[in-house]
């Protein structure tokens, strides 16, 4: 699994031709998980890359701070999580 910091080091990545699906992603729950199953059939299927982009901090939090939920997984964890699936 590659990890990128930001979307200008993917660049390169992206123009091999990729299928990628956007989002938070903390917790990886069951919803989560149907999502980048999708992806990944889809990637294989159409024989491309398949890209995850997710967030260090909740949009929430950028856009209302006072009602942002809290983190359930560090960025770490949920790397971790990430590349298990």
């Amino acid at each position: 699994m590659k990890i990128f910091d930001s979307s200008h080091a993917s660049r390169k990545f992206c123009k091999q031709g990729t299928v990628i699906t956007m989002g938070n992603y903390d917790g990886v729950h069951h919803g989560h998980r149907h999502i980048l199953g999708e992806l990944t059939k889809i990637s294989k299927k159409i024989g491309k890359l398949s890209l995850v982009y997710t967030f260090d901090t909740h949009p929430v939090k950028k856009l209302a701070p006072r009602i942002a939920p809290p983190l359930i997984n560090t960025r770490a964890q949920k790397a971790e999580l990430l590349a298990g699936l």
